[in-house]
């Protein structure tokens, strides 16, 4: 992917240390693309950044709120932030729109931040990047992405380095990622909707103590959509909770890979994938050599396989699923994977007869 945060965040840093010095604090009576702001802020009409090279409002203060009162913020700029913050933390940005920026809202190093009701709209790279931070809310947001270019990956959410932040009501239209969570923890990703999927809906990478609850996530079929939900190599997560979420029409409902190349490389465990409803998939659930895990009470209908474990896929706990209308396997396991403990599961096969359970 190409990423330019690093670069945004060390000009940031230069910057906000000129205003620390002046001792500048100015409350803007109408805002202009380039300004610091430096205290609570309302738009009074739409800001048109087309013109300007840069970030259109970079936040230099504590305690600041940015509220769009309704209006827009325009580029045409693929390198830029609409809004961007360096180090600053109790932000609130609301009530607005973001139009055509590389990425909509970033925010490096913050804590206790809010962004909420937002829409945006064809941001080249990320509509919200959250990087090196804790406490933080994401909610009631709507992110439309422009499509997959030769220069990168859209991404609706994006968050490196953030711990204990809640993701909630958030929809996601045409992006390669709706949200990928880079070295995450403890964060609670609920209730979004992410549809017409580039590549995967949620992607987890060195994770830890995530909860994954009452998600839908919808590709386009003929699976343009790898993974509704994937927790993946190399980065080993752990304490993952798969709960409740609508998953449908990508190659895989739910994907676990572990490190295939570096069996001694720390691989995922303790994912528990529990009640999820999983339709239209290749495999619903496909899990490749993790182990100490669990599938529970989840419903997989009319894929062509249910659950599926390969590669060395021990030690997991495979009970009370509900895999019917599966065109191969509704579930299977190869000779490597075992033992696992599979108990109380249904499968019923395409002509609607009963067969045997692993």
């Amino acid at each position: 992917m190409k990423r330019v945060h690093l670069f945004w965040a060390i000009g940031a840093i230069v910057t906000i240390g000129v205003l620390i010095a002046s001792g500048t604090s100015t409350v803007y009576a109408a805002v202009a693309c380039g300004d610091s702001i430096m205290s609570k802020t309302k738009l009074e009409s739409n800001l048109d950044c087309t013109e300007y090279e840069g970030d259109a409002l970079v936040i230099g203060a504590d305690d600041v709120t940015i509220d769009l009162n309704g209006y827009t913020i325009t580029s045409n700029k693929s390198e830029h932030a609409a809004i961007f913050s360096a180090g600053f933390s109790r932000l609130t940005i609301k009530n607005g729109a973001i139009y055509g920026f590389q990425v909509g809202v970033l925010l490096f190093n913050s804590s206790k931040s809010e962004v909420k009701r937002l829409t945006l709209m064809h941001q080249s790279t990320d509509g919200i990047a959250i990087l090196d931070s804790r406490h933080m809310s994401i909610s009631d947001v709507q992110a439309s992405m422009l499509p997959l270019t030769d220069d990168g990956e859209t991404v609706g959410i994006f968050l490196f380095g953030v711990k204990e932040a809640s993701v909630e009501r958030v929809s996601t239209d045409g992006s390669f990622y709706g949200l990928m969570s880079i070295d995450g923890t403890n964060n609670h990703i609920k209730e979004n909707n992410f549809s017409a999927v580039g590549h995967v809906g949620i992607r987890l990478l060195g994770n830890t103590g995530s909860v994954i609850e009452k998600n839908q996530v919808v590709g386009e079929l003929p699976y343009q959509c790898y993974s509704a939900i994937d927790v993946i190599a190399p980065e080993a997560s752990t304490r993952i909770q798969i709960l409740n979420n609508t998953l449908s029409k990508c190659a895989h409902g739910v994907f676990v890979v572990n490190n295939l190349t570096d069996p001694t490389a720390p691989q995922s465990r303790n994912i528990s994938i529990r009640d999820n409803y999983i339709s239209e998939t290749a495999d619903g659930v496909r899990l490749i050599r993790l182990q100490d895990s669990e599938v529970i009470g989840n419903h997989l209908h009319f894929n062509i396989a249910g659950i599926v474990l390969i590669e060395d896929s021990l030690n997991n706990l495979i009970t009370e699923n509900s895999a019917t209308g599966n065109v191969d396997w509704d579930m299977f396991h190869d000779e490597s994977s075992t033992p696992n403990l599979w108990q109380d599961n249904t499968c019923v096969n395409t002509q609607g007869e009963d067969i045997d359970c692993p």
